[in-house]
């Protein structure tokens, strides 16, 4: 199992570089490099956030017990 979800992760990791370089380069182009350079940084401080605003302790007991159950 864990092979075939490192391995999805990869395949949309690697899949979605050439997107994120073509959106860069456009944006780039556009607005220039600080604002391609804040976008992304933008994009990091959400991709890390959601994760503490939307998981709690609650939750993650929860299925810990569910898993202790099998």
């Amino acid at each position: 199992m864990l092979g075939r979800v490192g391995g999805a992760g990869a395949t949309l990791g690697y899949g979605l570089m050439p997107v994120g370089a073509f959106l860069g380069g456009v944006v780039g182009e556009v607005w220039g490099l600080p604002a391609v350079l804040w976008g992304s940084a933008a994009v990091s401080v959400v991709a890390v956030a959601y994760p503490f605003l939307r998981v709690s302790q609650r939750l993650v007991d929860a299925h810990e017990v569910a898993e202790g159950a099998d």
